[in-house]
């Protein structure tokens, strides 16, 4: 009978050790996650930074098409 007591302490011992690991490989993939969503954002920004000055050198060369139209 003495093992019984053993192995539920054993037991008790593996579910903290798991906890404690879960609890950190939880919090790594929070910082990870943190990065990602920083980088993505900083990516969107350059995107939309990109698309807006495509979109006045476009407005720009339409612009001087009609003016070169209108003469």
């Amino acid at each position: 009978m003495q093992q019984l007591p053993e192995a539920i302490q054993q037991l008790q011992q593996t579910s903290e050790t798991n906890k404690q690991q879960a609890s950190e490989e939880i919090q790594r993939l929070q910082q990870s996650f943190e990065v990602y969503k920083q980088q993505t954002g900083d990516e969107i920004h350059q995107i939309q930074q990109t698309f807006q000055t495509n979109k006045e050198k476009s407005n720009n060369g339409v612009e001087h098409v009609i003016k070169r139209l209108e003469r």
